[in-house]
């Protein structure tokens, strides 16, 4: 369910916020997007791994935008 929520709030921020990220502001979009969904399902294991595992963090974000752009294609 964090991972649907993720592609979510990526896609809320991609509307609102900056539809023309830059790479890197791909990435910061995207684990902002893992980190708000984490905390709205209260998965406390998951935020801590993300503060303290840049590469686990990295990681979900790729996925997030993976599913993100799929969903596009996808339409």
């Amino acid at each position: 369910m964090v991972l649907k929520t993720a592609v979510f709030e990526l896609k809320k921020s991609a509307i609102f916020e900056n539809a023309f990220p830059t790479i890197t502001e791909k990435r910061t979009m995207a684990m902002q997007a893992v980190s708000n969904a984490a905390y709205k399902h209260k998965e406390r294991a998951i935020l801590k791994r993300l503060k303290h595992d840049t590469d686990f963090a990295v990681a979900l974000a790729s996925i997030v935008r993976v599913c993100f752009l799929y969903e596009l294609l996808e339409r």
